[in-house]
C-alpha cells in the first residue's frame, strides 16, 4: 500500500501545481475545498444529475442492463461520506471538461475539484485510524473511472493494483463481502477484471491471486450480485478463465515446462469450455435481469 499511497501523493502534488498556474491556490493554502454553498459545487451536482444520470433507452433490449445512475439528492449528499461525494464530483468535473476542450472555466473547475479529491484521499492514507475500508475501496474505484474518462486506458492499472492491495490487506474479498455485503457487486466486478487480466497478461502477474476459486464462484453466483451488476461473462466461463489463468501461471513459474498434471488440467478446461452452450448464458440473463412478466 506504500507504493499506492505515494502515487496518490505524487498525483495530488502534480495536480496542485497545475492548479496553481490557474491561480486557484494561494501559496499557504492547504486545499481548495468545495462546499454546498458555492457555484462550482452546485454546477457539478446539476451536471451530474442532468448529464451523467440522464435516462437511458427504454427499449426492451437495454432497459434491464443499463439502469439509471442514482442522482445526487440533498439527502444523499448529507448521508454519503464526503470522500465519495468528492470522487463523484471529480467524475462530473472531468466529464464536463473533456466534452468542452479549451474552455478555461470548465478546466478550472476540473482542476479545483481534483485538488480537493486527491487531498481527501491522501488524508485517508495518512490517518489509518479514520479509515473505512469500504469507503476507500469505493473511492479508488471512482478514481479509476475518472482516470478512464480523462486519460483513456493509460493509467487504470495504478488504481486497480491499489484496490487489489487494499483487498489483500483487509483480509481478502471473502472477508470484505462478509462484513460489508453492500460491496459485493463492486468486489465481483473487481475480481472479474483481475481474473481476465491474469489470463491476458500472465507473464506480468505479480504475487498470488486475491481470491480463491470458491470465493469467485460464490460472488459470481450470488443472486444479489447478479441483480445489481450485469455480468457479461457467465459464471461457468468465468471459472474456466480462472482455472486457465492458474494453469498458465503454474507453467510459467516452472520455466514454461508443463507437467502431465498441467497438460491434463489444460485439456479438462478446454473440454469444459467446448461443452458450454450459448443457451446457458441466455437463460441466466433471462432469469436474472428480466422481470417475471417479461419471461
Amino acid at each position: 500500500m506504500g507504493v499506492v499511497r505515494s502515487d496518490y501523493e505524487a498525483r495530488s502534488n502534480s495536480i496542485r501545481k497545475k492548479a496553481a498556474q490557474f491561480g486557484l491556490l494561494a501559496a499557504d493554502d492547504g486545499c481548495t475545498s468545495l462546499t454546498s454553498n458555492n457555484t462550482p459545487f452546485s454546477e457539478l451536482v446539476h451536471y451530474y444529475n442532468t448529464k451523467l444520470c440522464a435516462p437511458t433507452s427504454e427499449s426492451d433490449q437495454t432497459r434491464s442492463f443499463a439502469p439509471k445512475i442514482a442522482p445526487l439528492t440533498s439527502e444523499s449528499l448529507r448521508s454519503l461520506p464526503s470522500e465519495i461525494v468528492s470522487c463523484i464530483l471529480g467524475i462530473s468535473a472531468v466529464h464536463m471538461a473533456t466534452r468542452d476542450p479549451g474552455n478555461r472555466a470548465t478546466e478550472r473547475i476540473a482542476l479545483e475539484t481534483k485538488v480537493n479529491l486527491f487531498e481527501r484521499i491522501k488524508s485517508l492514507f495518512q490517518e489509518p485510524q479514520n479509515q473505512r475500508v469500504d469507503v476507500l475501496l469505493c473511492c479508488m474505484s471512482l478514481i479509476f473511472a475518472m482516470d478512464l474518462i480523462e486519460n483513456g486506458v493509460g493509467r487504470w492499472r495504478v488504481h486497480f493494483t491499489g484496490a487489489l492491495e487494499l483487498l489483500s490487506s483487509s483480509g481478502g474479498p471473502e472477508s470484505l463481502a462478509l462484513h460489508h455485503p453492500h460491496l459485493k457487486p463492486l468486489l465481483a466486478q473487481t475480481l472479474q477484471i483481475q481474473t481476465t487480466s491474469q489470463l491476458l497478461l500472465p507473464l506480468t502477474s505479480e504475487g498470488s491471486w486475491h481470491v480463491s476459486r470458491k470465493g469467485l464462484a460464490t460472488l459470481c453466483k450470488d443472486p444479489e450480485v447478479r441483480r445489481a451488476y450485469f455480468m457479461p461473462c457467465p459464471p461457468r466461463l468465468m471459472l474456466a478463465i480462472y482455472d486457465l489463468g492458474v494453469c498458465a501461471k503454474t507453467i510459467f513459474d516452472a520455466q514454461g515446462i508443463p507437467t502431465m498434471a498441467d497438460v491434463y488440467s489444460r485439456e479438462w478446461i478446454l473440454s469444459d469450455v467446448l461443452h458450454f452452450q450459448a443457451e446457458e448464458g441466455l437463460q441466466m440473463i433471462k432469469e436474472t435481469h428480466r422481470s417475471p412478466h417479461e419471461l
